[in-house]
């Protein structure tokens, strides 16, 4: 008698458990840690910069989505092969971008860098298959301090 109400409740219990172990494993394997992120997506940004200034089209290509969106400070958007194009039609002088501000949401993130003193680089970037693709990056024109 107490047997079958054990495999009664097992019955019952069993799903409920391998539910919640599935959850589990699911939230576990598709987060990625805080500081991993942060290593990964500043290598991102550090091999952009690097693709860009030694005018390698391949890489910047593998660094972007399909539907990449690129807007420059005057407002103007391209998509990925335009903008391809474009930054690796001339020669690019050596640039370091600095990494001010990461935000992370779950597996997108938002980058802030600033250019020198005057170019604020706004970037969207998403997790997939382990590795960070640029989806949009937005140009601003800071003003000159007083």
């Amino acid at each position: 008698m107490a047997s079958e109400r054990v495999r009664t409740r097992w019955l019952w219990a069993a799903p409920a458990l391998l539910s919640l172990a599935l959850a589990g494993c699911a939230s576990v394997g598709g987060q990625i840690d805080d500081a991993t992120a942060r290593a990964e997506l500043t290598a991102f940004q550090d091999t952009w910069v690097a693709a860009e200034i030694a005018g390698d089209a391949d890489t910047l290509r593998s660094l972007m989505d399909e539907r990449f969106l690129s807007t420059d400070s005057k407002g103007e958007t391209s998509g990925r092969e335009e903008y391809i194009d474009w930054i690796t039609g001339f020669e690019v002088n050596p640039f370091t971008a600095e990494l001010n501000r990461i935000e992370l949401h779950g597996d997108t993130a938002i980058l802030i860098s600033t250019i020198g003193e005057h170019t604020k680089l706004t970037w969207v970037a998403q997790r997939r298959d382990g590795r960070w693709v640029g989806l949009e990056q937005t140009f601003t024109r800071l003003a000159k301090p007083d």
